[in-house]
């Protein structure tokens, strides 16, 4: 029998993170992020643990990512689980330092499967063109935005008119999963911006009025329509995140700004976001120092 006022913390916490946070997700993150949540309470009440400041301990020292194997489960799904359990416990304000090493032969295969993911110049302006071919307005604007500013489907969706300063071409995300910040967009993109909301008529509320899935079937829409989607591939509205970092970072803005507009950290911009995947960004980037190479070793 349990003791008088006994509480389940971790079971709570993960019920409130479920309500307030996965369910406004899109459909399949709320799916992944529930897996991960639902993963993490089995192993806790096999272990029989109930206070949130239990969970670090578990984590870091590796028991709960050796349940996870027990559970024949990935080392990238190990990975997935563990960073879905440390963004928990941020939204808990038990915030927690600690990153899985993955084998590094998992890595390799990981790298392998994404490396057909990113996309081009030239892929980027044909989903450019035919978004704008559109009959419907917002669908323009939902993509050139998400280029622009690399911007989470989810922080779009919650993007606010009164947020919106066209005149300096910026926008206020006060709706992240990481944090509140700044994002910049083009001259392009601000004179889609006025006139969607001239045409609406409104200066208040929400931008979109749209579910976070629908945002979502619109932009996998315009990829379908150019070539670029088949199922399961991974690629989607945040995959324009990943475009937009290594676009900037390729053209010269260093990563700590990279960081700031992304609301991310530096070394998570590096690591995950900067991909070399259109070889022009290559050379351009280093177009001066194959000069000089070819001056210092041919003069």
């Amino acid at each position: 029998m349990e003791a008088e006022g006994w509480r389940n913390e971790i079971a709570e916490s993960i019920n409130e993170y479920t309500r307030d946070h996965i369910a406004f997700m899109a459909r399949k993150s709320q799916k992944t992020y529930s897996a991960a949540m639902s993963q993490f309470l089995r192993f806790a009440t096999e272990k029989g643990i109930y206070n949130l400041d239990d969970v670090k301990d578990v984590v870091v020292s590796g028991e709960f990512a050796d349940y996870l194997r027990r559970t024949r489960t990935a080392e990238l799904s190990i990975q997935y689980y563990i960073n879905r359990v440390k963004h928990w416990m941020a939204f808990a304000d038990k915030p927690f330092q600690y990153s899985h090493k993955i084998p590094s032969v998992d890595r390799k295969m990981k790298r392998h499967k994404d490396s057909g993911r990113w996309l081009s110049t030239d892929e980027v302006r044909a989903i450019i063109r035919k978004a704008d071919a559109d009959e419907r307005p917002e669908t323009s604007l939902i993509i050139n935005m998400l280029i622009d500013t690399g911007m989470r489907i989810s922080e779009l969706m919650n993007l606010k008119i009164e947020n919106i300063d066209i005149g300096n071409r910026a926008a206020f995300i006060d709706e992240s999963k990481t944090m509140p910040r700044w994002v910049c967009f083009s001259k392009k993109t601000a004179r889609i911006v006025r006139k969607y909301i001239d045409d609406s008529s409104r200066t208040r509320g929400l931008l979109f009025d749209m579910s976070v899935d629908l945002l979502q079937t619109r932009a996998n829409n315009i990829f379908a329509s150019c070539g670029l989607k088949k199922e399961r591939d991974g690629r989607g509205p945040h995959t324009l995140r990943h475009y937009c970092a290594s676009y900037l970072y390729f053209h010269g803005i260093p990563p700590d700004l990279i960081a700031l507009m992304f609301g991310d950290k530096v070394d998570v911009i590096l690591s995950t976001y900067i991909h070399a995947s259109d070889p022009s960004w290559v050379l351009k980037r280093y177009s001066s120092i194959f000069d000089k190479m070819e001056e210092d070793h041919n003069g």
